[in-house]
Parts: structure tokens; C-alpha cells; sequence
């Protein structure tokens, strides 16, 4: 499995979907502990209450999602940024395993989400998942990357395909796509939840992927769909 800096070892890659416009993999030691405890750490000062996307406004706060959560930026400038470096292996297994072509210009930054027990976030998707064909700009593949991992709950559910990551792994990351090779979206198989924490604490880091964004034409135009915000 690819998209490792550094003369990284090879990954195990499991594909655990792969149906009309939907793809689910699950991913080994994708993060490395250290790199988990960076992101935590990063995160932590900034956390705040989990925000959803409705009707236009892109921070609105949810009943359905309870967690708190906080961006984390890569720095560009900083040839050895730990981040930076973690969003260079995202894109590369992104483009390894959907040719997308996608670019880490003009993206979502890192959102470090930490669920408290009884905290989840109920079934939705990420981007479009109506068959609908892509919007310029809209989502189209997430990266779930696990950085601290509940005692007891708090797996990822595929709710409509029947996928489940149950019991994650410390570094495990699942990576799911949602736009075909015929330039539609997805309908409803990557729909996930995150189940409820029923004990510990649970750390997951997201990177959402956009097809069409660059340095000039960022994600903050565009809902999660690809629909203008202004």
C-alpha cells in the first residue's frame, strides 16, 4: 500500500468495500504513536464543540454529533513539519488508490476530533452520497485516522454496506471514497457512523479530500458537497 515517507515500511491495506461509486479500505500503522501524540497535543488548546454543515452555514453546532474537536494546520514553510508530512502521505494513498489526481493545495486542514464516553456521531456522509454527479470543489474521499482508541465502543460503522471497524488500532486509519470513475457520487455506502464511546476516551484525526480546490480556490468557498458558499 503506498504513499509512505521516509522509506516507510509497507503498510497492510485491506479493501473492505469496493462497490459501484463507494471504496473502503482499512489501513495499518498508518500514524506512527509519536505522530499521534503531536496531533493530540496540537489539538488540544483549540478543542471546541464539534460543528456539522446545515443549510448553508458550514459551522453549525449538532445534536447528532457530540465531541469536541479543533484544526490542525500543516506548515508548508517547515521542509520537516510532522503535520505537513502526514498530509503528503494522505494524498499519496489517496491518488494511489483512486487516481483522483488531487493536490494538498487549497484543502481542508486536519480536524483532531476527541469523543468523551457516550459522545458518537450518528450516521451521515461526508460529502454527496445521492448518485448526484461531482461538484467542482466537493468532497470526495475522507481519511479516519486513529489516534487513540476507546476502552469499550467508539468503532466506525459503514451503515448502509455493512462494514464495520470495530475494534480500531492505535495508527490504524480507514480511508473510503465516494466518487466514481464516471464522475458520480456515491449512493449512501459510505454512509458511516461513529459509534457511541462506552468507556475511555476516544481521538480520531480526519482529513476530508476535495477534488478541484487549489491555492487559489480553496475549500472555504464550497460546502461539503461542492455548492458555492459565496
Amino acid at each position: 500500500g503506498g504513499g509512505g515517507g521516509g522509506g516507510a515500511r509497507p503498510r497492510r491495506v485491506r479493501r473492505l468495500l469496493k462497490r459501484n461509486n463507494a471504496a473502503v479500505y482499512l489501513v495499518d500503522d498508518f500514524l506512527t504513536p509519536h505522530e499521534c501524540e503531536h496531533l493530540i497535543e496540537a489539538a488540544t488548546p483549540g478543542l471546541v464543540r464539534s460543528t456539522v454543515n446545515e443549510e448553508g452555514n458550514n459551522q453549525a453546532v449538532s445534536q447528532y454529533r457530540n465531541s469536541q474537536a479543533a484544526n490542525v494546520m500543516a506548515n508548508w514553510r517547515n521542509a520537516s513539519d510532522p503535520v505537513a508530512r502526514i498530509v503528503r502521505r494522505v494524498f499519496a494513498f489517496a491518488n494511489d488508490h483512486t487516481g483522483y489526481g488531487l493536490t494538498v493545495d487549497g484543502q481542508e486542514p486536519f480536524s483532531v476530533i476527541q469523543y468523551l464516553p457516550g459522545q458518537e456521531y450518528r450516521p451521515h456522509c461526508d460529502g454527496s452520497c445521492d448518485g448526484s454527479p461531482h461538484l467542482h470543489a466537493g468532497r470526495v474521499a475522507t481519511m479516519l485516522m486513529y489516534c487513540k482508541v476507546a476502552d469499550a465502543g467508539g468503532g466506525t460503522s459503514f451503515t448502509k454496506s455493512g462494514v464495520h471497524v470495530g475494534k480500531p488500532q492505535l495508527g490504524q486509519a480507514a480511508f473510503f471514497s465516494y466518487k466514481g470513475s464516471n464522475g458520480t457520487m456515491d449512493v449512501e455506502l459510505t454512509e458511516h457512523s461513529g459509534c457511541p464511546v462506552a468507556a475511555g476516551t476516544k481521538w480520531v484525526v480526519t482529513q476530508w479530500l476535495r477534488l478541484g480546490v487549489g491555492r487559489e480556490d480553496r475549500w472555504q468557498r464550497y460546502d461539503p458537497t461542492g455548492g458555492r458558499l459565496y
